[in-house]
């Protein structure tokens, strides 16, 4: 459950709430997770004027809620001494608010209220509050450990694709160094037909037999220039090779 729908989920818990209890207002409050505040997530009614309000504990009947932990029912708040006088269109008779629990910590107030004051059954109103309040609170347990687990799920993902790019690039530091170790053992080969052999056909021989088998190629040859042509030494892997080419066509008739 993303965060989206949990605040539909929590507006319809709100709504159902309102309706059971005989009001068109009511409110949700969540605890801000960086601050020691409650901000109003849900509205309905006149409610919805004050949407993104906070409150501290203590504050108003929500934050007395927050703090006691328990219902509480103010019966005209339109001249409680503890009404909150900033927010807007606040005129209601009695309102009534029950805590949202998770593992036994306050994380939330759900709250209906009244145009009129006095005469309702607050511990009906209560009991019913408290029912809507903990379904609230599983929804927004559930909508944490979504969250939590597409957390985790990013990070695996972004370790996944390190260690993707580590391995290629250990793969490309490999052939590299195994590229550079060939060349260096074809260096050496040379090195030691050179210092062997006298005659260039035994040296060439040599040369293109070890390039063959040090690069595993399957086709290497050797051409020497004798006067204006280019002549064949040695191959490997050709059926069919010129055996010398006229310098100035060399380029164009060389064998790919």
């Amino acid at each position: 459950m993303n965060r989206l729908d949990l605040n539909d989920v929590l507006g319809a818990i709100v709504e159902h709430a309102a309706r059971l209890a005989g009001t068109e207002h009511g409110y949700i409050y969540l605890r801000l997770a960086d601050a020691e505040l409650m901000e109003m997530k849900v509205g309905i009614g006149r409610f919805a004027l004050n949407l993104g309000s906070v409150i501290a504990p203590g504050e108003g009947i929500s934050g007395r809620v927050w703090q006691s932990g328990a219902p509480m029912m103010v019966e005209d708040y339109r001249s409680w001494e503890g009404r909150i006088e900033r927010l807007e269109m606040i005129d209601f008779g009695a309102v009534i608010a029950a805590p949202l629990k998770s593992r036994g910590d306050v994380i939330g107030v759900l709250g209906v209220a009244y145009d009129a004051a006095n005469p309702f059954d607050f511990r009906t109103i209560a009991a019913l509050l408290a029912r809507f309040a903990d379904l609230a609170a599983v929804a927004i347990d559930n909508a944490q450990l979504y969250t939590t687990a597409q957390r985790e799920l990013a990070e695996r993902q972004r370790i996944e694709a390190e260690l993707r790019a580590s391995a290629q690039h250990l793969h490309d530091l490999y052939t590299v160094t195994k590229r550079q170790a060939q060349e260096l053992r074809l260096l050496g080969q040379v090195r030691s037909v050179l210092a062997r052999a006298i005659d260039l056909s035994v040296i060439f021989y040599s040369v293109v037999e070890a390039i063959a088998r040090t690069f595993g190629y399957t086709q290497v040859c050797i051409y020497l220039r004798e006067h204006d042509e280019l002549v064949l030494q040695h191959q490997v892997g050709y059926s069919h090779i010129q055996s010398a080419f006229r310098l100035e066509k060399a380029l164009s008739a060389a064998p790919s």
